[in-house]
Parts: structure tokens; C-alpha cells; sequence
């Protein structure tokens, strides 16, 4: 288990995504929300994470929203059991992938305790290059944007 902020790139890229999704919600660096694993699907297309909200979540809860875009499909799935996962498929390319390796090398890697790194990782000019590039073109299916409910529902594992 890593704080968001351990993935510099991923937390500026859902943040992006968030907002091109027409979402009002601003991902940032807490204390309520880990990233937890990675997809064990090992699928070359699938880039997800699986993070986990210390927040207690109402018991039976379950939503799945896809957001169709011209750079692959991806997904917010949110769970009772406070596991809030980014489906990001269809897509080699997405600018956080090297990170995805380096935090998640193995099969699974749960771990129950906070795994912290001495070094402050922070988001380099190289790494906002690339996702500046990634969001120029970036267009979202107007079907598949975040509605306010949605939004509501994420807002709970923040």
C-alpha cells in the first residue's frame, strides 16, 4: 500500500482525467486514500489500480462507470469494501505505466502495512511534458462523461 503521492504522474493524470470526465472533484494527496494494487489480469493492454479509502462506505454499495475516449477505455469502480479501482484498457501508452512497474513489480502486491519511500517523489518537467502531450488530443465521448451522481459517489472514497 503506497500514499497517492508516491505516484506523482498518476495522481496528476487522474486529476486531468477527472476534469476532462466534466468531474468537479480534485484528486489530491491524503491521508484517507492509498494505492492498494495493481490489476493481476496481465493483460499488456490493462493499466489499473486498485486504491483503498480508509472512509467507511455505505454496506452493499456498487457502481461502474465507463468513460469511452479516443485513447482507450476507462473505468470507475467503486466497492463497499472501500477499494475504489481506475480500469484504464486499450491503451499501451498511458503516461504512468513505468511508475505502475516500478510501485507494483510483483503478481499482487497487498501489503497491509504503509509503504513509504525516503525520497519525496515529485512530478519532474520531463513527466508533465508527457502528459501534456497525452491530454492535447485528448477527447472524451460526450455519452460517457461523469454525472453528478457519479461524482457524489467518488467524493465518499476521497
Amino acid at each position: 500500500m503506497y500514499l497517492l503521492n508516491e505516484a506523482p504522474i498518476f495522481l496528476e493524470f487522474m486529476d486531468r482525467f477527472l476534469k476532462k470526465a466534466n468531474s468537479k472533484i480534485k484528486i489530491k494527496a491524503t491521508d484517507e486514500l492509498f494505492l492498494y494494487d495493481k490489476c493481476v489480469c496481465n493483460k499488456h493492454y490493462c493499466n489499473s489500480f486498485i486504491l483503498k479509502t480508509k472512509r467507511k462506505i455505505q454496506k452493499d454499495f456498487y457502481m461502474y462507470h465507463t468513460i469511452k475516449t479516443n485513447k482507450g477505455t476507462f473505468g470507475i469502480e467503486l466497492f463497499d469494501n472501500g477499494k475504489f479501482i481506475f480500469v484504464a484498457t486499450e491503451n499501451k501508452n498511458l503516461p504512468f505505466k513505468k511508475e505502475h512497474k516500478i510501485l507494483f513489480k510483483h503478481k499482487s502486491s497487498i501489503k497491509k502495512n504503509l509503504i513509504k519511500n525516503k525520497q519525496k517523489q515529485k512530478l519532474s518537467k520531463k513527466d508533465k511534458k508527457i502528459l501534456n502531450r497525452f491530454f492535447k488530443d485528448f477527447k472524451i465521448d460526450p455519452d460517457y462523461k461523469i454525472h453528478y451522481y457519479v461524482d457524489d459517489c467518488i467524493i465518499d472514497y476521497i
